[in-house]
């Protein structure tokens, strides 16, 4: 975890893992969202909302796909937004 103590956020790392992830999760589990927002801060409630949510999901946020991941072991909750393969294939 990382603590980014000005605005008080606590996440995971970033890393190029999480893209790799995305990639092959694309691919094994086409992306079909089973939620839909406006916004990311109603995903992101949405997504706090949930008692158990599963350890990952497809949403979509404005008409983009973002995967709603938990990780039950340390109790964080995130959204990666799918287009982020695509950013990274782009500047690699």
């Amino acid at each position: 975890m990382v603590h980014d103590r000005e605005t008080n956020i606590r996440r995971l790392p970033r890393n190029r893992d999480i893209h790799d992830y995305l990639a092959e999760l694309k691919q094994v589990e086409p992306p079909v969202a089973i939620a839909s927002f406006a916004t990311r801060e109603e995903a992101t409630t949405w997504l706090w909302e949930q008692p158990e949510p599963a350890t990952h999901a497809w949403v979509s946020i404005a008409g983009e796909l973002y995967l709603a991941a938990y990780y039950p072991n340390i109790g964080h909750r995130a959204l990666y937004p799918l287009s982020m393969i695509e950013d990274a294939d782009a500047s690699a």
